[in-house]
């Protein structure tokens, strides 16, 4: 596929040499299961250490609850509604410019490996690399082609989560490696299959086999290669998107990681009896399993499950999150390895390692579980992560409210490039380097779109509130997050509350206005 195509390369004076720069997301993980966020159950040093070697940003959120859109705008600094992916199963467009493109102009050798989902994962493959999978996959394509897509050279994809997780690259290095281990991915291969509603089970694939080993250990390679005397031994800056599929659900980690947390250990998910009656619709109907009654067009929640969540029972939650647990442990002992790499290398110094994530997890707070139309911190409000020795202090937290909005013009400002006039949100690089007053903005914005006729809404989130609420509908949603963090009580038809419901309602106003910049600039006034 050819890269898109892009605008005028703009470069301020750069720097003697520019930062190499190390994004690595994983998929679907809640802010709350790193032990520098305050979690006393999971084990998570490695990504406790980069956090202490670098900057903690306390409130970061991003710029919608699923995979693709969120994605979309790490790489396009646009919020969903602009670059135009607004869901998963919708295509971001080719001719969209993009992080990775900008930095490939600039001379940085671009890699992204793991996870895309910039592309959707079921249409017709004629059309959308990502679509190649299941039987009739053009098995050729995953051996010959490596890029370039979406402005990275280089890409090495994992498509598919769980028993489907044996898609792209990944998959295709498995058929040649060792294809008897095909067979161990399905539910029925499990070590022990569960009933659980939302699919937890202990995976019977061997750990060295592992969607999260692989994406780990080609990174390694990566780097191995970017520091060779063949390639300059790292005179040439890079920037690697290093992608993790989990802690994505189905919850089904390898061992030793399956059996790592105690099911009583786990701390139970957050809920108020009654709380869902003071919600949309949508909250109650998901809970229930009865989307199809929805008052929407589409009568469907992406990320849902259709069942319902009603049946979950504390045994199957604590089960749910204790292999979840897993997971993230998992990711972490990976993160591990590629630390270790950047110092073998020599790297780390001047490489600027970012950890996100597209969006969080409910994991059975309020009721409800993976994802979907349910603005709750668990599924908005993120781990970030930033280090970067040459440039940054150690050991700071960020307390304010952020955006991964911010994410791309940012690594522009540090690559030394001036802004993309296409982006919309800006950079933070005054905020790193020490400047507690110069955020971006003091609000983050989340957008939703189910689908073109369906259920979408807007949120604002500030220091100490948030607002959602969903054009053409008079219901909404008002949490006072100082005094009510776990968002139980629903303030919206609270008179007492009415002079901050318009203020924020007036405040998200200015903020949708300024995401509906369009990406054509103007050339002139006739």
């Amino acid at each position: 596929m050819r890269p898109p195509p892009q605008g005028s390369l703009a470069q301020r004076p750069a720097p003697e040499r520019p930062p190499n720069v190390l994004l690595i997301t994983t998929d679907q993980q809640r802010r709350d299961t790193l032990g520098c966020y305050g979690n006393p159950v999971i084990r998570t040093p490695h990504l406790d250490s980069l956090a202490a070697g670098g900057i903690r940003f306390d409130r970061a959120y991003v710029t919608n609850p699923v995979c693709t859109p969120s994605r979309a705008t790490l790489l396009t600094g646009r919020y969903p509604s602009s670059h135009g992916a607004y869901n998963v199963g919708v295509p971001l467009p080719e001719d969209v410019p993009t992080l990775s493109a900008a930095l490939d102009r600039a001379g940085y050798d671009t890699a992204l490996i793991g996870k895309a989902h910039f592309q959707p994962f079921g249409a017709d493959p004629a059309r959308f690399v990502e679509s190649n999978r299941g039987p009739k996959r053009d098995r050729a394509l995953w051996r010959d082609w490596h890029g370039p897509y979406y402005g990275f050279r280089h890409v090495e994809l994992s498509i598919g989560h769980g028993p489907g997780g044996t898609e792209g690259h990944y998959g295709e290095w498995l058929r040649q490696t060792a294809p008897e281990v095909l067979d161990l991915f399905p539910r029925t291969a499990a070590l022990s299959p569960s009933t659980v509603p939302v699919g937890s089970w202990k995976s019977a694939v061997p750990v060295e086999y592992h969607s999260t080993t692989w994406t780990a250990r080609r990174t390694i390679a990566r780097l191995e290669q970017l520091a060779s005397p063949e390639r300059g031994g790292g005179t040439r800056p890079f920037f690697i998107w290093t992608s993790f599929q989990d802690p994505h659900h189905p919850f089904c980690p390898p061992r030793p990681y399956c059996d790592l947390y105690a099911p009583e250990d786990v701390p139970l998910p957050r809920r108020r009896a009654g709380e869902l009656e003071a919600l949309a619709p949508h909250f109650r109907h998901a809970y229930g399993g009865r989307q199809g009654e929805l008052p929407y067009a589409g009568g469907r929640l992406s990320g849902t499950d259709p069942g319902g969540y009603a049946g979950m029972t504390e045994a199957h939650a604590r089960e749910t999150i204790a292999h979840y647990y897993g997971m993230v442990t998992l990711v972490d002992d990976a993160v591990g390895e590629i630390q270790a790499a950047l110092d073998r290398l020599g790297l780390a110094r001047d490489t600027v390692v970012v950890f996100a994530t597209d969006h969080g997890e409910l994991l059975g707070d309020h009721g409800l579980w993976l994802k979907g139309p349910f603005l709750y911190e668990s599924l908005i409000c993120v781990p970030y992560l930033w280090r970067f020795p040459a440039g940054f202090s150690a050991g700071r937290v960020v307390p304010g409210v952020a955006s991964y909005l911010d994410f791309a013009p940012t690594i522009l400002d540090l690559a030394g490039l001036l802004p993309d006039p296409h982006m919309q949100g800006a950079s933070m690089l005054p905020l790193l380097r020490g400047d507690v007053g110069a955020a971006p903005r003091g609000h983050a914005m989340v957008e939703l779109r189910e689908d073109l006729e369906g259920l979408q809404s807007r949120t604002i989130v500030t220091d100490r509130h948030k607002l959602t609420c969903y054009p053409g509908h008079d219901f909404g949603e008002l949490f006072h997050l100082q005094e009510d963090p776990h968002e139980l009580h629903n303030r919206w038809e609270d008179g007492t509350h009415a002079p901050i419901r318009e203020a924020l309602l007036r405040r998200l106003v200015g903020s949708m206005a300024d995401s509906s910049r369009p990406l054509i600039p103007r050339v002139c006034y006739a």
